[in-house]
């Protein structure tokens, strides 16, 4: 009997030790560490060169992609030029910082590869459909156009691919700070009501703050696998492109290092955020004011001009006759620019 209260007793005292250690004041991280992470943030570390060796069919077949990983390791010489040339772009130069904002778990070297072996992959069905049909049909011109078409299809689709870990890391960063504002006075109200660090973290994580929560999980995960608080904190602002979270990471490591009343801090940058989302959405409605008479004129003006024009074109006393195919070119332009002016205001619109 004294046995099993003994074990009672030592299960009771691990439960309690673990809570204190939860409960316990946040110890400042390692130096070293934290700088490596500000250096990362601030865009000042020295960026190691690309290895694509490192890169097998196994990375992508791990990671649910068995058909990208197949794709690879059918046309390996070709698909590792192309991600070589790919990674000269520009374009890339930030994308590993974009590909950790974008919450896609690929390495650099294995998102171009993926990149190359999707385009390539598409460009080479598109050909192989095109010259088909241009042999059932008996189309001469279409089958000569197919490499042409195809060639087209891989550039899109890979300027596309290269540009989709900066436009999902923005979205995100948009999700995250149309949140931000209710999230810091959710957690000042807690730590006002005397509620631990921890436990108020932990709250926000358990609401439903959509990507802010999931971020928070994530950061409450390092921290119960050992990280220090600091540097977990450190590690989502190098992974987000939310300027309102990033202040907010600064302003609260600086707190827990000082001792500063953080619930105040909280619903400082909190009022801070919302002014400048209400000041973002009044330039924004101010740029809408232009860009929907710019609209207007393309979605209605253009197409009606245009079919008045190729009507007057048409008769006989202009002694002339427009073809048909610049016509139905003019109306796949205008439909370009409305896609293309939804777009920007799309990519313009404040979270």
């Amino acid at each position: 009997m004294d046995k099993e209260v003994d074990k009672e007793k030592e299960k009771l005292e691990k439960i309690i030790s673990r809570l204190k250690e939860k409960e316990r004041p946040v110890a400042p991280a390692p130096a070293g560490k934290v700088a490596e992470l500000k250096a990362r943030l601030e865009g000042q570390s020295k960026e190691l060169p690309l290895d694509f060796s490192k890169v097998s069919s196994e990375t992508f077949t791990a990671k649910g992609l068995a058909l990208v990983g197949r794709v690879y390791s059918s046309l390996q010489g070709v698909i590792l030029r192309i991600a070589e040339f790919l990674s000269s772009i520009p374009v890339t130069k930030n994308m590993k910082v974009d590909l950790a904002a974008a919450g896609i778990d690929l390495s650099v070297e294995a998102y171009l590869v993926a990149v190359s072996s999707i385009a390539l992959l598409s460009s080479l069905l598109i050909m192989l459909l095109l010259i088909t049909l241009g042999v059932a049909i008996a189309d001469i011109s279409l089958a000569a156009l197919a490499p042409l078409i195809g060639l087209f299809v891989f550039i899109g689709l890979s300027l596309l691919a290269l540009l989709y870990p900066s436009m999902r890391a923005t979205n995100r960063a948009f999700k995250i700070d149309r949140e931000l504002p209710f999230a810091l006075r959710h957690l000042a109200t807690q730590l006002k009501s005397g509620v631990s660090f921890h436990r108020a973290l932990q709250s926000i994580a358990e609401a439903d703050y959509g990507l802010l929560s999931m971020e928070i999980k994530k950061v409450l995960r390092d921290i119960d696998g050992g990280m220090n608080t600091e540097e977990a904190f450190m590690k989502l602002a190098y992974s987000t492109r939310s300027k309102g979270l990033k202040k907010t990471i600064m302003q609260m490591n600086r707190a827990l290092r000082t001792g500063g009343n953080l619930s105040d801090i909280m619903s400082g940058i909190a009022s801070d955020v919302s002014f400048e989302t209400r000041m973002l959405i009044r330039d924004f409605t101010e740029k809408l004011n232009i860009i929907n008479v710019v609209f207007i004129m393309v979605a209605v003006v253009a197409p009606v001009t245009i079919t008045i024009l190729s009507a007057i074109i048409q008769l006989p006393i202009f002694a002339g006759k427009i073809p048909m195919s610049i016509v139905y070119i003019s109306f796949l332009l205008v439909f370009a620019a409305m896609g293309l002016i939804l777009f920007i205001i799309r990519r313009i619109e404040p979270a």
